[in-house]
């Protein structure tokens, strides 16, 4: 084989393996892009769940105070707060991205309305009189039921954005874990390779070169009978 399809092959070798350091590079930064985009997302619907919870703590106060204090004032702000609430159920649906997150915020608001049809209730028993029943029915339905069932399914709800937020993490680690293995073992290719090449060199060329360097030698000394022994089948062969 001649030296110049040698070295052609070597070097085509070596830009295949820098191809492929960079494809490995480039599929890693793109599922670590991806896994950076999932735990963000993650993050902030969790951040809106958690928003979520302030306000219908809120919404829970304000019945509350109607009853402790005689605020009047208090079912509006409920209604207020209610307004409030169904806009950040809204920019949760809205965010969703899977089956599973659907079905859990539409357990919230199904909860949520509970709690609102309940509330209404006693706000009005509350305006006509009867507290009486308005306390066993904040006691009995409200604290013991409707109350814990909201609390249940954003509890859920912030647990499902946990998880994935901490499998975003898992798989992010992967990906960087993968992508430094494969790079590695490109490279260690690539360096073996380009150690073959050299050593190849050395003996395609180096060697003859200075075998025809030393005959030259001993010819211009005289010795006109001198031989270049020829080892190889290529241009310096020949």
């Amino acid at each position: 084989m001649l030296i110049r399809t040698k070295l052609r092959i070597g070097y085509l070798v070596i830009f295949i393996l820098v191809v492929c350091i960079g494809l490995v590079m480039v599929w890693a930064l793109r599922g670590w892009e991806a896994g950076v985009r999932d735990l963000t997302y993650s993050h902030a619907q969790s951040l809106r769940a958690e928003r979520l919870r302030g306000d219908l703590y809120r919404q829970i106060k304000e019945i509350l105070d109607r009853f402790v204090s005689g605020d009047r004032s208090a079912r509006g702000e409920f209604e207020n707060l209610g307004v409030t609430v169904e806009g950040e159920l809204a920019d949760l649906r809205k965010h969703s991205q899977s089956r599973a997150e659907d079905e859990r915020i539409h357990a919230l608001e199904a909860a949520h309305r509970q709690v609102t049809q309940l509330v209404r209730e006693i706000f009005e028993l509350l305006e006509k009189g009867v507290r009486e029943q308005a306390i066993q029915r904040v006691e009995r339905e409200l604290e013991q039921v409707a109350f814990l069932r909201q609390d249940e399914q954003i509890d859920r709800l912030r647990a499902y954005y946990d998880a994935a937020a901490q499998q975003s993490m898992q798989r992010t680690r992967a990906v960087a874990t993968q992508g430094e293995l494969l790079a590695g073992v490109v490279v260690l290719l690539a360096l073996a390779w380009g150690g073959g090449l050299l050593f190849g060199i050395h003996r395609w060329l180096v060697k003859p070169l200075r075998a025809i360097g030393r005959s030259t030698a001993i010819i211009s000394t005289g010795e006109l009978d001198h031989r270049v022994q020829a080892t190889s089948q290529d241009e310096l062969g020949d």
